[in-house]
């Protein structure tokens, strides 16, 4: 039994090493440093609008790793957001909600007079949806 050990240790030191075969990285291009354009204007809020040749309006704003450059585009006001998780359906003068969520179906009802800002919106966006779809 110790030769077979022995045997078996001798042959697998004296196996050769397989080759391992190295690739290089194909170069990385590094990113231009962003700058603010020297026609920006600053805001209150320390950021600079700028708008480009093309008519596009970009935001720059200096942050701990550079500056960065975004699209200024209008924001959506909240109140104008439309919740797509929950479903209005309309029976005579109440409206009937559906809403699911991690923890289940959450129902509920209400009058239609009742309704907050956005049960209103939810409703009246299933509502242009259907006109538009048919």
């Amino acid at each position: 039994m110790k030769i077979f050990v022995v045997a078996l240790i001798a042959v697998g030191m004296s196996a050769a090493p397989a080759k391992k075969t190295v690739r290089k990285a194909a170069p990385v291009a590094q990113p231009t440093e962003t700058q603010i354009p020297s026609g920006a204007t600053p805001t209150d809020d320390g950021s600079f609008r700028y708008t480009d040749a093309a008519g596009k309006k970009w935001l720059y704003r200096n942050t701990p790793f550079g500056i960065s450059k975004v699209e200024d585009k209008p924001s959506v006001p909240v109140t104008q957001r439309v919740d797509d998780t929950i479903k209005a359906t309309e029976d005579g003068d109440t409206v009937r909600f559906e809403k699911t969520s991690p923890f289940g179906v959450t129902k509920w009802q209400k009058k239609r007079t009742a309704l907050t800002a956005e049960e209103q919106a939810v409703l009246d966006h299933q509502k242009n949806t259907r006109v538009a779809g048919k």
